[in-house]
């Protein structure tokens, strides 16, 4: 009887004890999933804050790009005209980094063309709206091009502004870009043109 006894409590001492280590593992568990926790959040806070450093930096170098094309816009303009078929595009040549001021023909198609030096984004700013048309290489390829918004730094000055995409260099011999105004009135723009990045 006495020997009962006493295997009994053994029995109850071990179970005791297992049960304590499952608690503590169990505790242990939890603490371990939590940190975890933390540790993912944390990283997620990280991401965002990366984030929008990334974006902070990408607005101010635009931000002093749009004042790069406002200044330029003030410098002593030069004068062409635009012509009424593509192929005479060659006429009417604008220098990038300067104003350019274009007469252009009523009611008509208005080409003119600039060189660029290497491939990379065109920024072209106009001081009137609703006259860009589309932008094309020397064989009459359209080049992808988007914006249209004014220039975030001088609104009334720049009204329109489009980036023009170029990757013409090491593949045609003569990497020209071909801007088609479209007016319908007999009327004047002035432009200026200005490499943005790569």
């Amino acid at each position: 009887m006495v020997v009962l006894k006493n295997l009994l409590v053994i029995v109850m001492v071990l179970f005791m004890v297992i049960s304590c280590d499952d608690s503590d593992a169990s505790q242990n568990g939890e603490d371990a999933d939590r940190v975890l926790q933390d540790g993912d959040a944390q990283s997620d806070v990280d991401e965002i804050v990366e984030d929008s450093e990334a974006h902070s930096d990408e607005d101010a170098v635009d931000d002093a790009f749009s004042q790069i094309m406002c200044d330029a816009f003030e410098g002593t303009e030069r004068k062409i005209t635009g012509q009424a078929a593509f192929k005479d595009f060659g006429a009417a040549h604008a220098y990038p980094n300067l104003p350019m001021k274009i007469a252009l023909i009523k009611n008509a198609d208005n080409y003119f063309h600039f060189d660029p030096n290497k491939n990379g984004v065109y920024v072209i700013s106009l001081n009137k709206k609703s006259l860009f048309s589309k932008a094309y290489n020397v064989d009459e390829e359209e080049l992808v091009v988007s914006g249209g918004a004014p220039n975030a730094k001088c609104t009334d000055t720049l009204i329109e502004q489009w980036e023009i995409t170029v990757n013409q260099h090491g593949v045609l011999s003569d990497p020209g870009v071909v801007v088609k105004l479209v007016a319908t009135e007999e009327e004047d723009v002035t432009v200026i043109i200005k490499y943005k990045s790569e």
